[in-house]
């Protein structure tokens, strides 16, 4: 049976401003995330819509691993990130946390990790 693996970030109060207005940087933090997960990018897809409140503009971003995926959601206004990184095999997403920390220097945190699919069915 596959098991994955899955880190769940919400970063608040980023310190990096520029950053979250920047779909080829995330794409870049994104891609040395899960690189230094042991994953490896196959393909990437970028959106930028707008703030419902706001009309600001915002990023969606997901990166397909051919250990699973990397996902990104940015709203630059409130210095805000959710992240998920999801992978399989010999990946492990939380030798990632610390360069995402550094790269988003985020006040404050939430962080997840989660085991799927390691549930034997009879």
């Amino acid at each position: 049976m596959t098991i994955g693996r899955h880190l769940i970030l919400d970063l608040y109060g980023c310190r990096e401003a520029g950053l979250l207005c920047s779909d080829r940087g995330l794409i870049e933090v994104m891609g040395n995330a899960s690189r230094k997960a042991g994953a490896s990018v196959r393909s990437i897809h970028s959106h930028e819509f707008s703030c419902l409140d706001t009309g600001e503009p915002a990023w969606s971003i997901t990166l397909i691993l051919e250990e699973s995926h990397c996902c990104l959601h940015s709203w630059p206004n409130e210095r805000f990130v959710s992240l998920d990184l999801y992978t399989c095999g010999r990946t492990d997403p939380m030798k990632a946390l610390d360069y995402l920390l550094s790269q988003f220097q985020p006040e404050d945190y939430q962080m997840s990790f989660k085991t799927r699919g390691a549930k034997r069915q009879p």
